[in-house]
């Protein structure tokens, strides 16, 4: 598995989007963390994105 941790600042815009697409998900509608404090500007330095995905070998 291949596992990358980005601060959300510095996230490109496409991935910005697709997770911000995931986070407003309904099943996600009562989620605590990151999923209520998402479009909050004062922690936006705060926010890092987990990017993980299956490496064959």
């Amino acid at each position: 598995m291949s596992v990358r941790i980005v601060p959300k600042t510095l996230v490109g815009d496409i991935e910005l989007a697709i997770v911000s697409q995931r986070i407003a998900a309904p099943e996600h509608a009562c989620d605590n963390g990151a999923c209520k404090s998402w479009s909050n500007p004062n922690v936006v330095n705060y926010l890092y994105v987990v990017f993980a995905r299956a490496v064959l070998i």
